[in-house]
């Protein structure tokens, strides 16, 4: 411990001498916070110097004794003298951020202790041993996380997405994961980034299809994915893989009416080669609160090198809290989406979160807009990008009852995007084997009063 505590007056020291350039430095993306230091003189002390540097107050020692002498806290950090003491224990002011980096060192470990503490004690009560994995991890991902690496120079960053550009151009790698859909991928600049990706509309509609034949589109190509269901479980998802896979109608299978040929072809054919094909593909369906599925996620990333996380819905979403349950469904809302737009920006990663809307665009008969996003306004502003999907009503129109079970129009409409375009990509929604298809130029139907209409761009809602 008599170490630790000469780092930090050697790091205090350092910016007495250079406070300018020292504390900079140490509040630079949130390197240095007061908690970190062990001695609580210290604590004191460098609150009061960071508040000083926020105002714009110059600093030495003298201003500081002022202001502590203010505040009544001069004799608890040993006054004057010890000031003075501190700039001794300091050759120079240059040593300041390698006394800093030890500062948070000595902090991390003193962290990691009591963590390993709180593990124990955890372990040694009744709550269920997955319950206490996962909280473990959060509690020390957080600790990983709040003392933070390094930021790299604007510079660096600048010349590695200029190297990226590079290599998309050279075809050496993709622009982002690529959906299913060539004019979706077209919207959305090549398909998913690093952010949150909201899927919504009404009850079947789409929403869900959209969100699986992403997830499987992804996982084929190779990259790691996990999808937490929590809406239906685990054996229906893969049921549902089978028959988009296979293109057998599910209540055909249900009611054994499928023919000899499609189970044949599914048992003989798809399942030898199914494990290969979704190797990276992992379906969750007992992860239920944030937390949890933050933690298992983090776990994912340094296990896999985890690609995308899908939610399956939000709405259905716990919050781990004591005083959560008398949470209006606005306040669980903002509490969720705002975890998961800082957890894609920690993991660099895309995260789908399925959504539902509210009756209105039903109750008004139009087309379903941001502010119909059920729950709370946060959805909208966190999300990187909305995309909506609901039946084209002018299509639908032209098909009989018969038509419409075999294959149904829905506009997948993409309502906000943060790095792009917005539009419309119309397709062919298949329930009955949970696949959504582009469709051809308007559906492939073409009457007079909408051959004008330009694709993407308007939706044909009346």
């Amino acid at each position: 411990m008599s170490e630790g505590i000469e780092n930090e007056k050697g790091a205090l020291g350092a910016i007495l001498i250079d406070p300018n350039t020292v504390m900079a430095w140490a509040l630079s993306s949130g390197r240095i916070t007061a908690e970190m230091f062990a001695d609580v003189k210290h604590v004191i002390l460098f609150r009061i110097i960071e508040k000083m540097f926020s105002d714009g107050k110059p600093i030495d020692v003298l201003t500081v004794t002022d202001v502590l002498s203010k505040t009544g806290e001069l004799e608890k950090i040993g006054g004057q003298t010890y000031l003075l003491s501190l700039m001794d224990a300091t050759p120079v002011a240059a040593h300041g951020s390698y006394y800093f980096e030890l500062v948070k060192k000595e902090w991390m470990r003193r962290q990691l202790i009591q963590a390993s503490l709180n593990i124990q004690k955890k372990a040694k009560s009744e709550a269920e041993p997955a319950t206490i994995a996962m909280q473990s991890a959060n509690e020390i991902s957080g600790i990983v996380g709040e003392a933070g690496a390094q930021e790299p120079s604007s510079t660096d960053v600048m010349k590695d997405i200029i190297v990226g550009w590079r290599s998309v151009k050279l075809g050496e790698k993709k622009p982002g994961l690529e959906t299913p859909w060539a004019t979706l991928n077209e919207i959305l600049g090549g398909g998913l980034r690093t952010g949150l990706y909201l899927l919504a509309g009404r009850p079947s509609q789409g929403k869900s299809v959209l969100e699986e034949n992403i997830a499987a589109h992804v996982a084929k190509l190779g990259n790691y994915v996990v999808r937490i269901a929590i809406d239906m479980p685990i054996n229906m998802v893969w049921a549902r893989t089978i028959c988009r896979e296979n293109g057998v109608s599910l209540p055909k299978l249900n009611f054994g009416h499928a023919g000899e040929s499609q189970l044949s072809r599914i048992e003989n054919e798809f399942l030898p080669i199914a494990g290969e094909q979704f190797k990276s593909m992992q379906v969750k369906g007992n992860l239920f609160d944030i937390s949890s599925i933050c933690s298992y996620a983090r776990a994912m990333k340094a296990k896999h090198g985890l690609s995308l996380l899908t939610i399956d819905y939000l709405q259905n979403v716990h919050i781990n809290d004591p005083g959560a349950w008398r949470w209006q469904e606005n306040q669980k809302m903002t509490w969720i989406s705002g975890h998961l737009k800082r957890l894609a920006l920690e993991l660099d990663i895309p995260i789908i979160g399925v959504s539902q809307l509210t009756r209105d665009n039903e109750r008004d008969d139009r087309p379903p807009r941001l502010s119909d996003l059920r729950g709370s306004g946060s959805l909208e502003q966190d999300a990187t990008v909305v995309i909506f999907v609901y039946r084209h009503e002018k299509i639908a129109n032209q098909m009989s009852w018969e038509e419409q079970k075999k294959k149904r129009p829905v506009n997948v409409d993409v309502l906000k995007n943060q790095n792009g375009e917005t539009g419309i990509v119309e397709c062919w929604l298949h329930a009955h084997y949970f696949m959504m298809e582009e469709a051809p130029e308007n559906f492939g139907i073409m009457p007079e009063e909408i051959t004008s209409r330009k694709k993407k761009k308007e939706p044909l809602w009346r």
